[in-house]
C-alpha cells in the first residue's frame, strides 16, 4: 500500500511494538533463528500483504551479548555473590540499624520538623523519604529497563545505580546531628533508589547468563547467599 490512513499507521506501529517485544523475549532461547509471524488480521484487512520476518540476532543484538557465556560457572557465581554483597544495605540501612540510629539522633531534637513549609514528625519524615524513593523507582524502572534492554547497556545502568547507592550510604556517615537531617533524608532516598534500581538490571541478567534449566537453581543460590550476607 502506497498511502495509508492514520488508523492503519497506528495499527502498524502497535503491531511492530508487539512483534519487537515478543521477539526480544524469545531471542534469549533461540538467538540465531529467524522468526516469522503470521498476520491473519492484517491480511484480512489487506494492511500488510506480506509476512513480517524478524531479523536474525547479530553480534550487536542487545539480547545476545557475545562476551557472556551461558551457564558459565564463574559468571553465575559472580551473579549470585552480588546478592550477597548488597545485602548489607538491606540489613544495615533499610531494616535494622539505621532506622534506630536515625531515631536516636533525632531524640535530642524537636519531634516535629519543618520541611518545605510542612510540619512533619521525625519518624514520619523517614518513612516519607522511603516512600518517595519507591515512587521514583516505580516511574523510572519501566523506562530504564526498556532503554537498557534495547541498547544492551544493562551493565552501565547496573554500575550507575550500584555506585549511587554506595556513595549515598557513605554520605549517611556524616549524619550526626539533627541539623543535618535534610542531608540524611536525601541520602536515604538516593541510597534506596541506588539499591532497588540496580536490582532491576541485576535480575535482567539472569536469563542471559543461565539456561532455562539452570535459572531456578541460580536464582535460589543468589537468594540464599543474600541471607548469608
Amino acid at each position: 500500500i502506497n498511502h495509508t490512513s492514520k488508523p492503519e499507521r497506528s495499527a502498524h506501529a502497535l503491531l511492530s511494538v508487539f512483534l519487537r517485544l515478543n521477539s526480544e523475549m524469545q531471542l534469549g532461547t533461540q538467538p540465531t533463528r529467524q522468526r516469522h509471524f503470521p498476520l491473519s488480521s492484517a491480511h484480512r484487512f489487506n494492511l500488510f500483504p506480506k509476512r513480517v520476518a524478524m531479523p536474525a540476532a547479530t553480534k550487536n543484538n542487545a539480547r545476545t551479548p557475545s562476551t557472556v557465556k551461558v551457564d558459565d560457572p564463574r559468571t553465575m557465581r559472580a551473579w549470585a555473590f552480588y546478592d550477597w554483597a548488597n545485602s548489607s544495605y538491606a540489613l544495615v540501612i533499610n531494616t535494622a540499624l539505621f532506622p534506630l540510629y536515625f531515631q536516636s539522633v533525632m531524640n535530642d531534637a524537636p519531634q516535629v520538623l519543618n520541611l518545605f513549609g510542612y510540619e512533619i514528625s521525625a519518624n514520619a519524615a523517614y518513612s516519607y523519604s522511603l516512600s518517595l524513593s519507591f515512587l521514583i523507582l516505580v516511574l523510572l524502572s519501566p523506562v530504564l529497563s526498556s532503554i537498557a534492554g534495547s541498547r544492551g547497556n544493562k551493565l552501565s545502568f547496573l554500575k550507575f545505580f550500584c555506585t549511587l547507592g554506595a556513595l549515598s550510604c557513605m554520605g549517611l556517615f556524616f549524619f550526626k546531628s539533627a541539623d543535618q537531617v535534610l542531608w540524611a533524608l536525601l541520602f536515604n532516598i538516593t541510597a534506596s533508589i541506588g539499591f532497588y534500581g540496580s536490582l532491576v538490571f541485576y535480575n535482567a541478567y539472569l536469563p542471559e547468563i543461565a539456561s532455562p534449566a539452570q535459572q531456578d537453581m541460580l536464582s535460589a543460590r543468589g537468594f540464599s547467599l543474600g541471607y548469608v550476607g
